[in-house]
């Protein structure tokens, strides 16, 4: 099993148990990049 095939397995795992589809995802993911880069940059100019 190589590293891509483990992790889209464990996604498709977390996927279910949270009910969301591979759409509410990709949004949920762009929305946490978000936030954590602006924490970041907020940090990293403090």
């Amino acid at each position: 099993m190589t590293f891509i095939q483990w992790h889209q397995r464990v996604t498709d795992q977390w996927l279910a148990r949270l009910h969301m589809t591979p759409y509410q995802a990709m949004w949920f993911a762009w929305i946490k990049g978000i936030v954590f880069g602006a924490a970041a940059c907020w940090w990293l100019m403090r």
